[in-house]
């Protein structure tokens, strides 16, 4: 039995993957920023699963960036973490 995906959502087989991207330093504002071009780029309104990584000045604002994310992708699950130090061109 194939159950039918919730709307917004791509079938179970059907893997889409998008990738965004954010260099706001204000949290709310790069998450937001960051989930919309991935959900735009997969071609979906919302995501069972995220995974984000974010840089260090964000890591006093963790809670609410899981919060905010949570709520902007519909993702029931997530995974992620924080980088001290980032690699970025000088």
């Amino acid at each position: 039995m194939t159950s039918q995906p919730e709307p917004g959502m791509a079938a179970e087989a059907d893997l889409r993957v998008g990738v965004g991207l954010s260099t706001a330093g204000d949290t709310v504002g790069a998450v937001r920023e960051a989930a919309a071009a991935a959900l735009r780029q997969a071609g979906l309104s919302r995501a069972h699963w995220a995974l984000c990584f974010f840089s260090g000045n964000h890591v006093p604002h963790a809670e609410q960036l899981h919060e905010v994310l949570v709520a902007d992708v519909g993702c029931e699950h997530l995974g992620g973490c924080s980088a001290k130090h980032t690699f970025r061109p000088r």
